[in-house]
């Protein structure tokens, strides 16, 4: 998750994220927990699935259109439930 003139932060499973809506205001965003990796053909993540409620309710959203708010502890990339 990064602009083009910063250097791009890898997401891992268990980072909190906020899930932007035009909608609302950001104070209203929800937040969430990131559950799995979808990476693309080059091997950048492109997709990630996030958990934003204790229910379960699991979403599917562009990498790219998350904004990283807690990264947890060092990384360990995990694909489709297959540590890499």
């Amino acid at each position: 998750v990064s602009n083009s003139s910063q250097k791009a932060t890898p997401l891992k499973i268990g980072d909190v994220v906020l899930l932007p809506d035009s909608y609302k205001h950001r104070r209203h965003w929800k937040k969430a927990i990131i559950a799995k990796l979808f990476p693309g053909p080059d091997g950048i993540i492109r997709m990630v699935e996030v958990k934003s409620s204790p229910q379960g309710d699991l979403l599917r959203r562009p990498a790219n259109g998350l904004i990283l708010l807690e990264t947890n502890g060092p990384a360990q990339i995990v694909v489709h439930n297959k540590p890499v």
